[in-house]
């Protein structure tokens, strides 16, 4: 099994409301009536989305396994699907109920990947829902997931991992093994290609100036708005995304550029424990991923392989922000 690529994509369904020529009546009607800037913002996140979903398809990859921090969460242990199909929509707020997937899921492999991560020590146990009929999905799954899927020429089973409950340091031991254990796992097969796909959003605390609740905080959530966090959090993982020269890492000014055609671990590095650092002021929700994916390049890399990142868009329609990027891996 070879990888070929990964890729960050955002799960916030608004994303949708970017797309003038949506085939959901309910999407372009929102779009009408949005205000320019969520417009704006929205298309750009769309069209990103869309390249993304492009670019993987390129791929062509056999295997797409995503890591999610909304799915079905346990404790203290990693889940892993291990349904032969999922479903859902992408519903949030009463919303976006018509954007549908229905996926085919890799359960032998999935059972694999297991026993896999328990023989390297990592708390993980297995997700069946309903007696092996389909495994429930939300926006966290199939915001992502939609770009993906509606974008690939060939076809392709679907792997989930959903994030476990856990905190702090505790949290980030079990992500950094779970990047290692994967690409360990990756490589250890054959005859497959496969994609690694994140979902994940940044900053929760960005001030905003919408007044359609849709597209808000809910109130009960308590979210306290930090400005400051939250910039710089969407600045540090564009660092890290682009393994950007560290020079600017404690800069809030200056356009953020790859320090090559290569993506450099090393460096990357700096920028994503500077963004762990704001984390519980900027809350994000995609930070977790961010290290499992981490790790695994990581891993890849002290093994030989390389990567070219490329980043495509960086938004903050609403009270979150969001990015879009890539990691080719070089020919």
């Amino acid at each position: 099994m070879v990888l070929v690529g990964s890729v960050i994509l955002p799960h916030g369904a608004m994303i949708f409301d970017g797309d003038p020529n949506s085939a959901s009546e309910d999407c372009r009607r929102r779009y009408e009536v949005l205000d320019e800037g969520l417009k704006t913002s929205c298309s750009t996140l769309y069209k990103a989305c869309s390249a993304a979903g492009e670019e993987v398809s390129r791929m062509a990859p056999d295997l797409v396994i995503l890591h999610t921090p909304h799915g079905i969460s346990l404790s203290r242990s990693v889940g892993v699907y291990v349904n032969p199909t999922a479903t859902g929509t992408a519903e949030w707020n009463d919303c976006w109920g018509d954007i549908k997937l229905e996926l085919p899921m890799d359960s032998v492999l999935a059972n694999q990947l297991l026993t896999n991560l328990r023989d390297n020590g990592i708390n993980a146990e297995g997700i069946c829902c309903f007696t092996n009929y389909d495994a429930p999905l939300r926006w966290g799954e199939i915001v992502p997931l939609w770009f993906i899927k509606n974008h690939l020429k060939n076809e392709a089973k679907y792997l989930i991992l959903s994030q476990s409950l856990l905190r702090g340091e505790e949290a980030l031991k079990q992500r950094q093994s779970l990047g290692r254990a994967l690409s360990a796992f990756i490589d250890g097969l054959s005859d497959s290609r496969v994609v690694l796909a994140i979902s994940g959003d940044l900053s929760h605390t960005h001030p905003h100036s919408c007044d359609n609740p849709l597209y808000q905080p809910n109130p009960r959530w308590n979210i306290a708005v930090n400005p400051e966090a939250a910039s710089m959090f969407g600045r540090c993982a564009e660092g890290w995304a682009k393994s950007a020269p560290t020079d600017l890492l404690t800069s809030t000014v200056g356009e953020l550029h790859t320090s090559g055609e290569t993506w450099d671990p090393v460096v990357a590095e700096q920028w994503l424990k500077q963004a762990d650092k704001l984390h519980p002021t900027a809350r994000s929700c995609g930070i977790g991923g961010f290290w499992v994916l981490h790790t695994l390049l990581y891993s890849h890399v002290e093994r030989g392989v390389s990567f070219a990142p490329r980043f495509l868009a960086r938004e903050a329609p609403t009270y979150y922000g969001m990015m879009v990027a890539l990691f080719l891996k070089r020919q």
